[in-house]
């Protein structure tokens, strides 16, 4: 009976950090087009 709990939650905490990881780079994806927008703006304004 051990084992299969240990498996359980062994499944749970992969698929939560499956989930964070995918979070996490759409985070990251989402910071980084957003300041490829603002840069040339600011680049513009400056000329």
């Amino acid at each position: 009976m051990k084992k299969k709990t240990q498996k359980i939650w062994t499944i749970i905490a992969a698929v939560l950090l499956s989930i964070l990881l995918l979070w996490w780079l759409l985070a990251a994806t989402i910071i980084d087009e957003d300041e490829n927008i603002e840069n040339p703006v600011i680049i513009q304004q400056i000329d």
